[in-house]
């Protein structure tokens, strides 16, 4: 996760559950990390590569926290951070669970950006929250189609769907 995300969302130590570890026999127990190692290898040219759209993508995220009107320049890159998002965290699981379910990744993030019907919804709730959380990333369906997850920013939760033919006309 970028740090600027972590950092809009609270202390950068805090502690989070990341799905779980298999310990073998059918035991599992909660992975925990704090936010500020949930880190995954990435070669320097995959970071910096990435490092325009982070730039442009956390201000169009704070502009949204604050209920600013997005235009569609920014609407579209909002889309392709989340598909960086969604990637890399499928990549990030299968790393984590030691790719238990055994697939062999056949593209990366910046094979995805942008290449399939994109959906995003979007529910703001009430209050005053902090946090980030994420779900449906540790799921089996996850692991072998991941089309499909949920993020809480704040008090912004997102449903993030990209597929071929999602909006077939």
């Amino acid at each position: 996760m970028p740090q600027w995300l972590i950092e809009l969302t609270g202390d950068p130590k805090r502690t989070a559950q990341f799905g779980y570890r298999h310990l073998g026999n059918g035991q599992f127990v909660r992975r925990q990390f704090s936010f500020k190692t949930f880190k995954f290898p990435a070669c320097k040219s995959c970071n910096q590569s990435f490092a325009e759209l982070e730039g442009k993508a956390r201000t169009v995220v704070q502009k949204m926290m604050s209920k600013d009107f997005l235009s569609d320049v920014e609407l579209n890159t909002l889309f392709d951070w989340f598909d960086k998002v969604r990637i890399g965290l499928w990549i990030g699981y299968l790393y984590l669970g030691k790719n238990l379910v055994a697939v062999t990744p056949h593209f990366y993030v910046e094979k995805r950006i942008g290449q399939h019907d994109r959906m995003l919804d979007i529910f703001i709730s009430g209050g005053n929250r902090q946090g980030l959380n994420f779900a449906g990333c540790d799921t089996p369906s996850f692991a072998f189609t991941p089309s499909c997850f949920s993020i809480r920013i704040n008090n912004f939760a997102f449903l993030n769907i990209s597929c071929p033919n999602l909006l077939c006309m």
